[in-house]
């Protein structure tokens, strides 16, 4: 039976690696899953031209139904001499003393502070469905947030 000549495949295969030491890296590499990118081909080190950057951009970005929205920057909010925001910071302070002290009297048994962290959570989202604005809301979380630290030691 005649041997086939695979030299010119070889060739091909091994096209810019010269050398046996070159060879056996690619195909050690090649073994563990990778695979040789010619630099034409590597986006990462082939030089593109312009119009080759716009559509690969403009391909690779997704469409305007797939982009999630973009939150809008609202302006920052504060309480001076505001009559809302005085009563949005006095609704906010009550809200703090009531929860303390209800989670303080139920402290010493969990059960009773998992019932009372319940009233905590239904008083804040009534708070927060009243008010109606990004600033109380902001407010009462980072108050929640504390409060859970506070009692739950997270």
């Amino acid at each position: 039976m005649a041997e086939l000549d695979f030299t010119a495949l070889n060739q091909l295969a091994y096209k810019g690696f010269e050398t046996a030491e070159e060879q056996e890296k690619k195909d050690a590499l090649i073994e563990q899953g990778f695979t040789i990118v010619e630099d034409k081909e590597n986006p990462f080190t082939a030089p593109q031209t312009a119009s080759e950057r716009r559509s690969a951009s403009s391909a690779s970005s997704p469409s305007r139904q797939d982009k999630r929205p973009e939150e809008p920057q609202r302006a920052p909010q504060t309480a001076s001499g505001s009559t809302r925001y005085k009563k949005a910071f006095r609704t906010v302070y009550n809200f703090l003393e009531q929860a303390e002290a209800t989670l303080e009297r139920a402290s010493a048994d969990t059960l009773q502070l998992d019932k009372a962290w319940e009233e905590v959570a239904v008083k804040s989202a009534d708070i927060m469905e009243q008010w109606e604005d990004a600033f109380i809301t902001d407010m009462i979380i980072a108050v929640t947030d504390e409060l859970y630290r506070r009692y739950y030691g997270g």
